[in-house]
């Protein structure tokens, strides 16, 4: 079995015994942008990404723009819950492809003057499980994993229930 199910088992049995605040983990991530549209992203890891627009919108093309970058975190996030709900419920996933599109309207970000909104208008995910070896799950556990991805995925989440934002500028 792989390390991550076991942790998360154990990361399970010890939830009920945790006191307020003991469940709650604050990500934070630095970004920095000189000239241009290209921004690096540092993370507390240690891993540094770059976020760019296409040449055709002005920047460099170095990395996905704003708006992949976020759609990726959906796939990515979704990759993950899938995996290791997979692994919880004992279903062997050899690998897991998603597709995630979403619907922006450029006169919301072009104009601050516009009543079009300048977010995803729509999202749509497509999953598709390639399964490895073992036993072929029941249409009844593929349902189980596909609810435990749509409720336990923590980046889908924050999309479907938007958390409040405080915002700051400075000079």
């Amino acid at each position: 079995m792989a390390i991550y199910v076991e942790e998360v088992k154990r990361l399970r049995e010890q939830a009920p015994s945790w006191k307020d605040g003991e469940h709650r983990e604050r990500h934070t991530v630095s970004a920095s942008q000189g000239e241009g549209l290209e921004v690096e992203v540092r993370c507390p890891s240690g891993v540094v990404f770059t976020i760019d627009e296409p040449p055709d919108f002005g920047g460099g093309g170095l990395g996905p723009n704003p708006a992949e970058a976020a759609l990726g975190g959906i796939a990515a996030s979704l990759g993950v819950t899938l995996r290791v709900h997979a692994g919880l419920l004992g279903i062997a996933v050899e690998r897991i492809e998603t597709r995630v599109s979403g619907d922006l309207d450029l006169r919301g970000f072009l104009d601050p003057d516009s009543a079009d909104r300048a977010g995803f208008e729509s999202i749509s995910v497509e999953l598709e499980l390639v399964l490895g070896d073992g036993p072929v799950p029941s249409p009844e556990a593929i349902g189980a994993l596909a609810r435990a991805a749509e409720r336990c995925c923590p980046v889908l989440d924050s999309f479907r229930n938007p958390p409040s934002i405080s915002f700051a500028v400075s000079s």
